[in-house]
C-alpha cells in the first residue's frame, strides 16, 4: 500500500473517520488510452516542442529579442505584435484554471499573445497526461525511438565489462540529455528542477541499462524506475506544498480576508480558503487514484503486467490494489462528507462573496465578522484539535478492535451456516448445485466468498477497513501535529520572498536623498536594505495611508486598508453620536434638529448652544444648559432611573443602545470581558515559549558543533539571538504569572460583585478637579468598598485570599487616589481585558460600581465618548486586521525570526522593530509619551498653543491654493462640476452627510482643524480644557475650520465619483493602467469594482445630469454590501486626507513628536549605560522623551504631507492632472500671496520673488522651498550673505540671535516675543512694550481685526511714549 501524503494545513478541523465505506454515487471518468504512436509523439513534444514554441513566440512577439531580429534580416518575421496597455492577462475570465501558472502570462502583450501562450500550456498539459496514462512498456518503447538515448553510444562506447560499459554509456546519455534539458527548462512553463533532475537521472539509468545490455532482470528495472518515480513524486509533492503555502500566505497577507475572528472559542468555526482548496484538490487526486487502480483491476492482463512490474505474485498484487481502492474510497467518502456539510458550503459561500451571513453554533455572523484566522490562532486551533482528535482516534481503534474480536468468536457459527445452506439459493461446485464437501478446496473457497457477502461478512469487512484506515489517519494527524510550527514559518517566509512588492514604486526622485532625507518610520524601514518582507508588511498594514504607489500596485495587487485608514469609520461614529445627542437637547428646549444640509452648512459650530447660554445668562429662559442636560441624563443612565421628559428618555435610550453596541464590538474582539480573553491567552503564551526554546536549542547546537567552523562574528550574532530569546521567555513567564493571578481575582470579583451585572456600560474617567477638592470623601467611599470583599494577592509564589483591615484599606485607597490624581494611564495594550463583571477597562484602578462614585467621574457623555472612541479605535482595528490574539509582541517575535532566517543580526532586527513599534504607538495606542501630563509637557503645550493663536490668524490665505491638489487628483473639469453639483443638486447635497459619516469634514466636531497647519501634541484626550476650547474657537474664527470642512466635503464628493467611475470602467474592461493603479492604491480591486457596478445598475448609486456619480453609501448596507460600504468609506476618507493635506503618521519624522532614540550599545560605549537603560518597548534602544525637540517642527504638518502626497506622488505619475492643475495651483497661490502681503511690500517685490513664493505656497515642493528660505535667512543673519547673490529677496531679516530662536520653532519665538514686550514695558518704552504685547495677544492677528489692533498698538506707543 502506498504511503499517505501529508499536508501541513489541517483540512477538516472537526472530522475523524469512521472507516465505514460507502460507495453510493461513485462514478468513473473516462481515462485516456493512448496508442503507441501518441505516446511517442508526446515524448518527442515533451523534449523538444518547448524550445520550438519559444523560438516561434520570439519571432512573432519579440519576447526574447534574439530570433525576431534575425528573422527580420531574412524577411522571415511577421510584424511584431504591439503591446496593448489596456490588456490584463490576470482577468478572472482569462486566467481561470491557470492561476498556478500566472507568472507564465506576466509578459503577455495582448489577447493574441495570451492565446498563443495558453495553447502552448494546454499542449504541455496534454502531453504529460498521455505520458502519465501510457503503460510502462509503452513509454519504454517510445524512449527507444528517441535519438538522444542512442547518440551516447558512439561517445560512451561499449567496453570490456558490462558494468564499465553501463557506466560509460549512462554517463554519456546523462550528459547529452542534461544539455537538452538545459534548453528545455527555461521555455517549458511546466518544467520544475525536480523534473529536470528526474529526466537526467532516468536518462543515465536508461543509457546504463542499454549499454550494459539486459544484465538486470526486467522486473528489477521496473521496480527501480518506479522507486525513482515515487521519490520524484514525493519531492514534487513537497515542492508544490511549499508553493501552495507561499501562495496562500501571501494571499492571506495581501487580501482583506486576513485578520480577526471571534474569541469565544479557540477552535476555528469555519473553513478557510486554503482548506476548501485542499479538500477539492485532494478529492480530485483521490478520484484519479481510484480510477487508475480500477482500470488495472478491470483486466486480468493488466493485473499480471502490474504484478510482473513490481515483482510480486498476481494474487498479492490484486489484493494490494483492492485494499488501496478501499482505502481511497474511504477517503473519498470522508471528503464527500466534508464537502456536503453545511459548514463547508456556508464557508465557501461567504469566502466567495455569494453569501453575506453564516450561522455557527446558533449564532449569526456577517462577512464583516467572519475573518480568516491569524497565524497564532490557527496554530493554537490545530494544536487543540490534535489534542482532541488523536485520543479520539485511539479510542475508536479500541472500540473497533473490540467489535472485531466479538465477531471473530461468531465466525465458526456463521461459516457453518453458509456451508450447510449455501447463500441466496446457491450451493457449491461449478453448477452451484452440489452439497458442501469439507474436503473440496473449491467448496472451501466458495464458502469463504459466501461468508463475505452475508451481513456478518459485510460488517466484519467494514470493521477491518476501519481498523486499517484509522491508524493511517492517526499517523497523518501525528505528523501534522509535529509540523504545526512549520506552517507559520512557511507563511513568514512567503512574505519575505515578496519583500520587493512592499517597496515604493521607485524613480529617480524616490531613490534620491531629497526624498529619503525627509525621514519618517515608513521610509526608514522600506529603504532599509536589510528589512524583511515580514517587517514591511506589518508596518504598511499598521500605518500606510495610500499617499504613494507601492510596487505591488504596479503589479496588480492591493494591500488592504491599514489600521490607520480603518480608524476613519470610528470618527464617523463620533459625528453621529454628537449630532444625535445635540438634537435630543435641542428637542428638550423646543428647537429644531440640526444636520448637514448643504455644502456651506456649519451646523458643527453649535451656535444654538451659545445662543441659549447667552439668553439664559440674560434672564431670558429657565431651560437646562447643554452641560446640565447631559449631566442629568447620564445620572439617570448610570442609576437606571427614568427621566422627566420624552427628549431626556430618548437620549438615554439612544445612549444605552450606542454604548451597548460599543460593548458588543469590544467583547467580540476580546478587548473587554477579560476572563475569556485571558484564558485563551495562556496556551498561546505556552506555545510562544516553546517556539523560543526550540530556537535557542537550534542556535546552541550550531554553537557547540565542532564541525561548524563558525566565524567569530557569526558566533556573536547567534549568542545575541539567544540572549534576546531568553529575555523574551522571562517576559512571557512573568505574563503567565500575572494572568494566573488576575484570573483568580476575576473569579472572586464574580462572587463579590454579582450585584453589578446590571450596571450600564460606561467607561470611567475620573474628574481630577473634584477629587482634589473632596479627596477625603472620595477616599472614604473607596475604603468602604475595599472592605466589603477579600483580595487575592501573591505571597511567596502562592495566591492567598485576604480580608483587608481598615488600615490596609485606607492605605490602598490613598495610593489609588494618588495614582488617579497623577493621571497615570496604563498602556492601551493592557486596558482591554477587564476584571470582574462590571469592570470594562483595566485602567479602572478599583473595581467599584460607577454609581458609587458618580460624583467623581466625568458625566458629559459626548466628551467621554470622544475620548473612548479615540482611545480604543486603534486597538479595535488592529485586532480586526491582525487577529484577536495578535499583539505587538507577536509582531516583534515574527520580525526577529524573519531577520534571523535571513541571516541578519539582532541589531538589524531591533532596528526593523523600532520603526514598526513606533508606528504602532502612533496609530494604535496613540501614547508616545510616558507621562503626557507632566509639567514639562504642559509648558511645551502652552507655548505651542500661544504660537498658534498668535501667528496663525491669517492662515486662511494659505488655503486658497488647496483646491488645486484635489484637481490634481481628480481633474480640473471634474472638480469644477463637483462644486456646481454640490451647490445645486439635491442628491449630491444629501450625500455630504455620508462624507461626514466616513470620518471626514468633521474637524470642528473633533476639534482637529489645527492639525492641518500644526503638528499638535495633544495630551488631554478629553478635549475639554480651556486651551483646547480656545484653539477650536480660534480656528473657527480665523476661517481654517470652516474652509477645511468645505474643502473636505468637495474632495469627498469628487473622490466618490472618481472611484465609482473608475470601478465601472474596470468592471467593463475599459480601465486605463493609471486608473487601475489608482484604485488598487486605495484598495479597490476588480471584485469590489464589479459590486460597485451592480449597485449602479440596481439604482443604488445615482448619476447627476452633469455626469457625476453620487455614492449614496448609506444605502449600500440595505443592498447587502455593508462590508464594501465601510471599506469604500475608509478609502474615501484616506483619499481626502491625501488631498486636503494634514500630516498623517506616515508623513512625520519621530522628532516631530519630541522623541529620539539612541542604541543602547552607543550609550554603553559613551559610558552612560548605567544611567540610561533600553526601553522595554523598544529592545536595544534608549528612548528620550523630550517634547522640546518637537518645537522646531510645529508648523511643518502641511509641508511634510505635501512632500509625499504632492511632490513624490507627482514624480510617480500618481496624479491625474499633472499640467493644468499645478498651473492653477501656482496661480491661486500667487493670488493668496497678493492678499496676505501688504501692498507696500508686494509692490516692491521682484517678479522672481513673487513667483517663488507662489510656487512655495502651491504645495508642489513645499518643504524644499521652506528649507531654502530658512537657509537664506540664516546665512543673512550670520554673515549678511545672500546665498542667491541677491536674485531672491528674503521674507524678513533677523539678528543672529533672533534667527537662532526662530530655528527652535514657533513656540520659543512666541515666548521670546512676549518676554521682549514685557521687558520693554518694565525697562524701556512702556507704550512700545504695551503695543508689542497687544500684537502678541492670542487671537489678535485675525485678518479682520489685525488692522485695528495695529492702530491700537500705535496709539499706545504714542500715548505712553
Amino acid at each position: 500500500m502506498s504511503e499517505p501524503v501529508y499536508s501541513n494545513i489541517l483540512v477538516d478541523q472537526f472530522y475523524y473517520p469512521s472507516g465505514e465505506p460507502n460507495f453510493k454515487g461513485f462514478s468513473q471518468r473516462e481515462r485516456l488510452n493512448p496508442t503507441f504512436w501518441e505516446t511517442t509523439k508526446a515524448q518527442f513534444g515533451f523534449s523538444y516542442d518547448s524550445q520550438y514554441e519559444a523560438i516561434k513566440e520570439d519571432i512573432g512577439y519579440n519576447t526574447l529579442g534574439i530570433f525576431n531580429p534575425i528573422a527580420r534580416l531574412f524577411d522571415g518575421a511577421d510584424e511584431e505584435q504591439e503591446f496593448d496597455p489596456d490588456f490584463n492577462p490576470f482577468e478572472p475570465e482569462l486566467i481561470e484554471g491557470y492561476e498556478e501558472h500566472a507568472d507564465y502570462f506576466a509578459n503577455t502583450k495582448n489577447i493574441e499573445h495570451f492565446n498563443f501562450k495558453k495553447r502552448v500550456l494546454d499542449e504541455n498539459f496534454a502531453r504529460r497526461a498521455i505520458i502519465q496514462d501510457s503503460g510502462f512498456f509503452q513509454n519504454l518503447g517510445a524512449a527507444f525511438l528517441d535519438p538522444i538515448n542512442l547518440v551516447a553510444l558512439p561517445f560512451g562506447g561499449p567496453t570490456v565489462g558490462m558494468a564499465r560499459s553501463a557506466v560509460r554509456v549512462g554517463a554519456g546519455t546523462a550528459a547529452i540529455v542534461g544539455a537538452v534539458e538545459a534548453t528545455r527548462y527555461p521555455f517549458d512553463p511546466l518544467a520544475t528542477p525536480g523534473e529536470v533532475f528526474m529526466s537526467v537521472g532516468s536518462a543515465a539509468t536508461f543509457g546504463a541499462l542499454l549499454g550494459g545490455v539486459i544484465s538486470v532482470p526486467l522486473t528489477r528495472r521496473a521496480r527501480m524506475i518506479r522507486d525513482q518515480n515515487n521519490r520524484f513524486v514525493e519531492k514534487e509533492a513537497k515542492l508544490n506544498e511549499e508553493v501552495d503555502f507561499t501562495t496562500y500566505a501571501f494571499e492571506q497577507a495581501n487580501l482583506k480576508n486576513s485578520g480577526a475572528r471571534n474569541v469565544e472559542d479557540v477552535v476555528p468555526t469555519f473553513y478557510r480558503k486554503t482548506d476548501i482548496d485542499n479538500v477539492k484538490a485532494e478529492t480530485n487526486n483521490v478520484k484519479k487514484g481510484i480510477e487508475q487502480r480500477e482500470k488495472i483491476l478491470s483486466s486480468p492482463q493488466r493485473i499480471k503486467a502490474q504484478a510482473k512490474k513490481v515483482d510480486e505474485p498476481v494474487a498479492e498484487t490484486k489484493a494490494n490494489i483492492e485494499r488501496e481502492v478501499g482505502d481511497l474510497k474511504q477517503r473519498q467518502l470522508e471528503l464527500d462528507f466534508s464537502q456536503n456539510s453545511k459548514l463547508f458550503k456556508d464557508s465557501e459561500a461567504v469566502l466567495t462573496g455569494k453569501k453575506e451571513k453564516i450561522v455557527i453554533n446558533n449564532k449569526e455572523f456577517d462577512a464583516k465578522t467572519i475573518k480568516t484566522l491569524d497565524d497564532a490562532d490557527q496554530l493554537k486551533s490545530d494544536k487543540k484539535h490534535f489534542e482532541v482528535a488523536i485520543p479520539a482516534i485511539n479510542k475508536k481503534i479500541r472500540e473497533v478492535q473490540l467489535k472485531l474480536d466479538k465477531l471473530e468468536i461468531r465466525q465458526p457459527y456463521r461459516l457453518k451456516d453458509v456451508q450447510d445452506r449455501g447463500f441466496q439459493g446457491k450451493k457449491y461446485g461449478k453448477k452451484l448445485n452440489e452439497d458442501y464437501d469439507p474436503k473440496n478446496k473449491d467448496h472451501q473457497a466458495q464458502a469463504q466468498a459466501y461468508l463475505k457477502q452475508t451481513p456478518y461478512g459485510i460488517e466484519k469487512k467494514q470493521l477491518e477497513d476501519q481498523l486499517e484506515a484509522l491508524p493511517l489517519r492517526r499517523t497523518e494527524l501525528i505528523n501534522r501535529e509535529k509540523n504545526t510550527l512549520q506552517e507559520i514559518k512557511f507563511r513568514r517566509q512567503a512574505l519575505d520572498k515578496q519583500t520587493e512588492e512592499f517597496n515604493f514604486d521607485s524613480n529617480m526622485y524616490i531613490n534620491s536623498p531629497l526624498f529619503k532625507g525627509i525621514f519618517n518610520p515608513i521610509k526608514d524601514l522600506l529603504f532599509d536594505k536589510t528589512a524583511t518582507g515580514v517587517a514591511k508588511y506589518n508596518m504598511l498594514n499598521i500605518g500606510f495611508d495610500s499617499g504613494l504607489n507601492l510596487e505591488m500596485h504596479k503589479r496588480g495587487r492591493m494591500l488592504g486598508n491599514s489600521v490607520h485608514q480603518n480608524k476613519a469609520a470610528h470618527k464617523g461614529r463620533i459625528r453621529d453620536f454628537v449630532m444625535n445627542m445635540r438634537n435630543f437637547y435641542l428637542e428638550s428646549v423646543g428647537m429644531g434638529k440640526v444636520d448637514t444640509g448643504n455644502l456651506l452648512s456649519m451646523s458643527q459650530i453649535e451656535w444654538q448652544k451659545y445662543y441659549l447660554s447667552a439668553r439664559k445668562k440674560m434672564g431670558g429662559g429657565q431651560q437646562l444648559s447643554e452641560e446640565e442636560f447631559y449631566d442629568k441624563i447620564l445620572t439617570h443612565y448610570i442609576t437606571n432611573t427614568v427621566a422627566d421628559s420624552d427628549a431626556e428618555n430618548g437620549a438615554i435610550a439612544y445612549m444605552r443602545k450606542h454604548w451597548e453596541k460599543e460593548r458588543m464590538e469590544k467583547e467580540s474582539l476580546g478587548l473587554i470581558g477579560g476572563e475569556t480573553f485571558l484564558k485563551a491567552k495562556l496556551p498561546r503564551l505556552a506555545l510562544d515559549i516553546d517556539q523560543k526554546q526550540v530556537a535557542i536549542r537550534e542556535l546552541r547546537e550550531k554553537l557547540t558543533d565542532p564541525e561548524s567552523n563558525l566565524k567569530p562574528q557569526t558566533r556573536a550574532k547567534f549568542q545575541k539571538y539567544i540572549d534576546h530569546y531568553e529575555a523574551r521567555i522571562k517576559q512571557l513567564n512573568d505574563e503567565v504569572a500575572d494572568i494566573t493571578l488576575e484570573l483568580e481575582n476575576i473569579a472572586k470579583g464574580k462572587t463579590y460583585y454579582g450585584h453589578e451585572k446590571n450596571e450600564p456600560y460606561f467607561p470611567r474617567n475620573y474628574n481630577h478637579v473634584l477629587i482634589r477638592k473632596h479627596r477625603d470623601e472620595f477616599e472614604n467611599i473607596l475604603i468602604d468598598d475595599l472592605m466589603e470583599r477579600p483580595f487575592i494577592i501573591m505571597d511567596k509564589g502562592k495566591t492567598i485570599e485576604k480580608n483587608l483591615s481598615r488600615k490596609e484599606a485606607t492605605e490602598l485607597a490613598q495610593k489609588a487616589s494618588s495614582r488617579i490624581l497623577m493621571e497615570e494611564e496604563v498602556n492601551i495594550d493592557q486596558m482591554f481585558v477587564g476584571q470582574g463583571v462590571s469592570k470594562h477597562l483595566r485602567h479602572r484602578i478599583l473595581d467599584i460600581p460607577n454609581a458609587k462614585i458618580l460624583k467623581f467621574i466625568h458625566r458629559n457623555p459626548i466628551a467621554v465618548y470622544k475620548k473612548y472612541v479615540n482611545t480604543t479605535s486603534g486597538m479595535v482595528e488592529f485586532k480586526k486586521k491582525f487577529g484577536t490574539q495578535k499583539t505587538i509582541d507577536d509582531i516583534q517575535d515574527e520580525i526577529f525570526e524573519s531577520a534571523r532566517e535571513a541571516g541578519h543580526t539582532v541589531g538589524d532586527a531591533q532596528r526593523h522593530f523600532l520603526q514598526v513599534r513606533y508606528m504602532y504607538d502612533r496609530v494604535v495606542t496613540e501614547r508616545l509619551h510616558k507621562n503626557p501630563y507632566s509639567m514639562n509637557n504642559y509648558l511645551v503645550n502652552l507655548a505651542r498653543t500661544g504660537a498658534q493663536l498668535s501667528y496663525l490668524g491669517p492662515v486662511i490665505f494659505s488655503t486658497i491654493a488647496e483646491p488645486a491638489i484635489s484637481m490634481m487628483n481628480h481633474g480640473v473639469g471634474k472638480y469644477l462640476k463637483t462644486i456646481l453639483d454640490a451647490s445645486i443638486n439635491p442628491a449630491m447635497r444629501r450625500n455630504i452627510k455620508n462624507i461626514e459619516k466616513q470620518g471626514e469634514a468633521i474637524d470642528i466636531t473633533l476639534g482637529t482643524s489645527q492639525q492641518r497647519a500644526v503638528n499638535d501634541m495633544s495630551f488631554n484626550t478629553m478635549s475639554d480644557s480651556f486651551l483646547d476650547r480656545a484653539k477650536n474657537g480660534f480656528y473657527i474664527l480665523n476661517g481654517l475650520a470652516p474652509v477645511t470642512t468645505v474643502l473636505k466635503r468637495l474632495d469627498g464628493l469628487a473622490r466618490t465619483d472618481h472611484f465609482i467611475e473608475s470601478a465601472i470602467k474596470w468592471a467593463d474592461g475599459k480601465i486605463s493602467p493609471f486608473e487601475k493603479e489608482y484604485l488598487l492604491r486605495y484598495n479597490i480591486g476588480l471584485r469590489e469594482a464589479k459590486k460597485i457596478k451592480k449597485l449602479y445598475e440596481d439604482g443604488v448609486i445615482e448619476k447627476t445630469p452633469n455626469g457625476l456619480y453620487v455614492g449614496n453609501t448609506d444605502a449600500w448596507a440595505d443592498a447587502g454590501e455593508e462590508v464594501l460600504a465601510e471599506s469604500f468609506g475608509n478609502s474615501v476618507s484616506s483619499g481626502v486626507l491625501n488631498a486636503v493635506l494634514m500630516g498623517t503618521p506616515a508623513d512625520k519624522p519621530k522628532i516631530v513628536d519630541g522623541i529620539v532614540f539612541f542604541r543602547e550599545s552607543t550609550m554603553q560605549k559613551a559610558g552612560l549605560g548605567g544611567l540610561f537603560k533600553a526601553d522595554p518597548d523598544y529592545p536595544g534602544y534608549v528612548k528620550f522623551d523630550i517634547p522640546l525637540l518637537g518645537l522646531p517642527f510645529q508648523f511643518y504638518s502641511y509641508a511634510l504631507a505635501a512632500t509625499n502626497k504632492v511632490t513624490a506622488a507627482y514624480t510617480q505619475g500618481a496624479l491625474k492632472s499633472r499640467v493644468m492643475a499645478p498651473m492653477i495651483g501656482i496661480g491661486l497661490a500667487y493670488f493668496s500671496q497678493y492678499l496676505r502681503t501688504p501692498s507696500y511690500i508686494w509692490d516692491e517685490l521682484e517678479p522672481q520673488d513673487k513667483m517663488l513664493r507662489a510656487f512655495e505656497y502651491s504645495g508642489l515642493a513645499a518643504i524644499y522651498t521652506d528649507l531654502f528660505y530658512e537657509s537664506l535667512h540664516t546665512m543673512l543673519s550670520v554673515n549678511d550673505m545672500n546665498i542667491t547673490g541677491g536674485f531672491i529677496s528674503p521674507k524678513y531679516q533677523d539678528s543672529a540671535i533672533e534667527q537662532g530662536i526662530g530655528l527652535m520653532g514657533a513656540g520659543p519665538s512666541y515666548v521670546t516675543d512676549v518676554y521682549q514686550a514685557i521687558n520693554e514695558m518694565v525697562t524701556g518704552d512702556m507704550g512700545k512694550g504695551m503695543g508689542m504685547f497687544l500684537k502678541k495677544t492670542p487671537g489678535f492677528t485675525l485678518p479682520y481685526i489685525r488692522g485695528q489692533v495695529n492702530d491700537w498698538a500705535a496709539a499706545l506707543d504714542e500715548k505712553f511714549d
